[in-house]
């Protein structure tokens, strides 16, 4: 984890409203709601550790990463700055910041609690015996820095393999991008650009020559990107590196680079050549580095099920408050997410920007057995941050009913996490700050609690019951056999339906 010594530019219109208003500073002492249960790691200005929630109804799985100020650093983390670039990201290999949480000298110091990551580093499991295994690995890295760049404007500057984790122990597990201490958001020119960056500043090792000079765009990061691969490829060799820092600056800044004892495929080899390309305008773009034919093999194929179909038809039929909490417990929950509807969303993605537009959602559905109209419904109901397009954690919202009912503790989870002031019921003051406070959301909050000013749970919990008629037994035949139908008639085509 690399020290970062400033931070330039201006925060920038968030884009999730739901996700910023809910990843708030809750304004509590971190000893009042969290118990550290040990250190996982220490930087040069922060410190890691594992904590519990204590009275959280959250706390189904209850545990959490939480960074925070350790208070000797010569150089202070902006972790405020490092929030808010967090709260703007909803992708499936990002780190979720899940709240912030008061630490430090009269309590004015910010900590962050984010997921917890279980599976140690990429560095961890090497040898990677299998070539597929790296390309997976930087398939889903490049998407994430690709859903940066492009989306939020954001350059990450510290991608070293150290600060990409296995988000569980499982052998297929997925990575997540972390500690964006270096991070930084690019400031606008007139001409429609970014400004060039400056600062020197994340890791030695993974620096690009253009760093080095202090002059710098985001391209900067798929340099490091080449130095993971390199590494992986390499069981861990470094591609520069040296007994002093001069050395290694020297070999950088050459962009030296020989591959005597290269043991991976030429294609590999090529595709890395590619991205420790000295010059960054020769250099493959992330988007370029998605869509090369090497990465091909590192992207899930995953087919729609009979269940997700019923699930999304559910969702679709709930009432607008329920497609809020469902979307609640995506966002500031550690509530489980089947892995698979994690992949469709990223096969879906078709551009890998973060999102699913209207044509890539109504393409990868079209033979679910939804219509034109329903599907324009369908997405409509999904965009619940009324940004004509869906995102990763409005997806995920629609799959969580997908085994049946959810379980209580996860209703009053929600619940909890709605009743934002804890007075025990739902007001239309929690959703109209929780929508963001502007005119159409409060005729908004007033539809959802169906003209009350409030609503217990008693009633809340409801909302979750009443669709269960929908899934009677005859319903899932009919959608299931639709579903066989679907699928006979496409392989006969000999159509995959475009997975």
């Amino acid at each position: 984890m690399g020290a970062c010594l400033s931070k330039k530019g201006k925060l920038q219109k968030q884009t999730s409203r739901l996700n910023d208003n809910l990843v708030q500073d809750d304004n509590r002492k971190v000893t009042d709601v969290y118990t550290t249960t040990k250190e996982l790691g220490k930087g040069q200005a922060s410190n890691i550790v594992q904590v519990r929630g204590k009275n959280y109804v959250k706390s189904t799985h209850g545990n959490f990463a939480m960074k925070l100020y350790d208070g000797k650093a010569k150089f202070p983390p902006d972790l405020k700055t490092e929030a808010e670039i967090l709260k703007r990201c909803n992708h499936p290999n990002i780190i979720r910041l899940f709240e912030l949480a008061k630490t430090g000298k009269k309590n004015k110091q910010l900590s962050l609690v984010m997921e917890l990551c279980t599976g140690g580093s990429v560095l961890d499991r090497m040898p990677y015996k299998d070539e597929k295994q790296v390309v997976k690995i930087l398939h889903q890295l490049i998407s994430a820095v690709c859903y940066l760049h492009q989306q939020q404007h954001v350059a990450h500057r510290d991608i070293e393999p150290s600060n990409i984790l296995y988000e569980t122990e499982d052998e297929d597990s997925d990575i997540k991008l972390i500690d964006f201490g270096c991070a930084t958001l690019l400031e606008p020119t007139e001409r429609g650009g970014y400004k060039f960056l400056t600062e020197k500043t994340g890791t030695l090792h993974i620096m690009a020559p253009e760093v080095l000079k202090g002059k710098y765009s985001p391209q900067a990061d798929m340099w490091s990107v080449g130095v993971v691969a390199y590494t992986l490829f390499q069981d861990g060799k470094k591609p520069f590196d040296g007994p002093t820092i001069e050395k290694v600056e020297q070999q950088i800044s050459m962009a030296s680079l020989n591959y005597p004892s290269w043991h991976r495929s030429k294609e590999a080899k090529a595709f890395v050549k590619q991205l420790l390309c000295k010059d960054p305008r020769a250099r493959l773009t992330a988007s370029k580095a998605l869509h090369h034919p090497f990465m091909a093999q590192g992207r899930p194929k995953i087919k729609l099920s009979n269940e997700l179909v019923v699930s999304f038809q559910m969702y679709a039929r709930g009432s607008p408050l329920k497609r809020i909490a469902l979307n609640a417990l995506v966002l500031k929950s550690a509530v489980t997410v089947r892995k698979e509807y994690r992949q469709l969303f990223r096969n879906l993605d078709m551009d890998q920007k973060g999102s699913l537009t209207k044509l890539e959602f109504k393409t990868g559905f079209k033979n679910s057995g939804f219509s034109d109209e329903e599907l324009e419904d369908l997405f409509t109901k999904l965009d619940v941050n009324n940004n004509k397009e869906i995102m990763y954690t409005e997806f995920l919202a629609a799959t969580l009913e997908v085994s049946g009912e959810l379980e209580e503790a996860q209703i009053k989870e929600a619940f909890e996490i709605l009743d934002e002031d804890a007075s025990g019921a739902i007001s239309k003051k929690n959703l109209i700050k929780l929508l963001g406070g502007e005119a159409e959301d409060q005729k908004a909050a007033e539809i959802m609690l169906e003209g009350q000013n409030e609503m217990k749970y008693e009633e809340f919990a409801q909302l979750f019951e009443q669709n269960f008629s929908f899934r009677g037994m005859d319903t899932i035949q009919e959608m299931s056999l639709t579903a066989e139908q679907l699928s006979f008639e496409r392989t006969k085509a000999g159509d995959d339906g475009g997975w």
